[in-house]
Parts: structure tokens; C-alpha cells; sequence
């Protein structure tokens, strides 16, 4: 059990902000996360074009450096 999770929560955030992702790192989060949603059929009933807004829309939260 963690004693302290205030404590853990902030050491977690200081590593993401020392150690940020690499872009081929970022881009294979994107594409997981894509493919998940596809598999999961939120994807099948868009457009292309609706399809490549969200796939924009993705990388742009990905290069925002959260």
C-alpha cells in the first residue's frame, strides 16, 4: 500500500517533465490509441475526412507537451 500518494503522484509528474517522449514515441502512442478506437468501432462510421480531423486532432494533444 502506498504510504503517500500526494508524494508518488508529484514524483511521476516531475519524471514525465525531465524525460519527455520522443516523436516516434509520441506518433506509435497515436497510432495505438487510433487503432484501439477503430477496433472498438467509434472509427467505422466517420468519413475520411472526419477520420483525419481526429487523427490531426490527436497529434496536436500529443506535440502540446502536457
Amino acid at each position: 500500500m502506498i504510504r503517500n500518494p500526494k508524494e508518488v503522484e508529484r514524483a511521476k509528474w516531475e519524471y514525465r517533465r525531465n524525460n519527455p517522449l520522443t516523436i516516434e514515441q509520441k506518433f506509435a502512442l497515436m497510432n495505438a490509441m487510433y487503432n484501439e478506437a477503430k477496433q472498438l468501432g467509434r472509427l467505422n462510421k466517420k468519413h475520411f475526412q472526419d477520420r483525419l480531423k481526429h487523427k490531426i486532432k490527436m497529434a496536436r494533444i500529443l506535440n502540446s507537451h502536457v
